[in-house]
């Protein structure tokens, strides 16, 4: 999914450093606090601050699309405020090892998951195709 052990291209991941899309197939996305290190199909790999990078999914399995990356805003507390969803829209909250620790599905353009029985950390938000980066405090 978000982080995937897989040999096998993640083809709906499309990947964006510094505003500039990266053409290679991604194979593996991996993050370690602020940073991401992503594995290539050509066996080469990249290291970046998160703040550069953006991932966003070419197919959103019928689930409406939200508008563009950045048009999610996110509010963290115990719960997690998030506004500018389509309702309809699962949201997914995935720990820096991919593993998802909350779902929840969008009834309205603005949603809560329930995030307080998570530990303080670095987090990513999947709405339909965006990705966002937060962190509990």
């Amino acid at each position: 999914m978000l982080v995937s052990g897989a040999t096998t291209a993640l083809a709906d991941v499309i990947l964006t450093v510094n505003g500039q899309k990266v053409e290679k197939s991604v194979t593996r996305l991996t993050f370690d606090g602020d940073n991401v290190k992503v594995a290539y199909g050509d066996n080469s790999t990249s290291h970046h601050d998160m703040a550069e990078v953006a991932f966003s999914f070419s197919s959103s399995s019928g689930i409406s699309a939200v508008s563009s990356f950045g048009a999610i805003a996110v509010s963290v507390g115990n719960q997690l405020e998030v506004a500018g969803v389509a309702p309809g829209c699962t949201l997914q909250v995935f720990d820096v090892r991919g593993r998802l620790v909350a779902q929840e599905t969008a009834v309205a353009d603005e949603c809560t998951v329930d995030i307080s029985h998570l530990e303080g950390g670095v987090y990513i938000l999947k709405a339909g195709k965006e990705i966002v980066k937060f962190v509990k405090r």
